[in-house]
């Protein structure tokens, strides 16, 4: 689907639905529902998981502080990005680090 991709090249962006409707052409309430019916998730939900996963990434694979990964993922607000992060993992994005640093040492 060319919205995923899109999604996964710019999702360090500020992506709105509005703006994503506009650069498909599309009705943003069609979008919005063809997205969902297609993907099983909403446009926001799989843009988090996208930035989610890429944070996992920078968090076992750079010493950036978390607000400059929360900014590099496309969130403004580290707060929000803290979240998120829980929300999908289970984990603040400290803990998360500090688990991977630890598995890491095991190896």
């Amino acid at each position: 689907m060319r919205i995923t991709e899109y999604l996964y090249r710019h999702y360090s962006e500020p992506v709105t639905l509005k703006t994503l409707a506009a650069d498909f052409n599309m009705n943003y309430s069609y979008l919005s529902s063809y997205f969902s019916s297609h993907m099983g998730q909403g446009i926001n939900e799989f843009l988090n998981s996208v930035r989610v996963e890429k944070a996992k990434e920078l968090l076992t694979a750079s010493e950036l502080s978390l607000s400059e990964i929360a900014q590099e993922i496309g969130y403004t607000d580290q707060s929000y990005f803290g979240k998120v992060f829980k929300k999908q993992t289970g984990y603040s994005p400290h803990t998360y680090r500090n688990r991977a640093r630890r598995q890491e040492e095991k190896l």
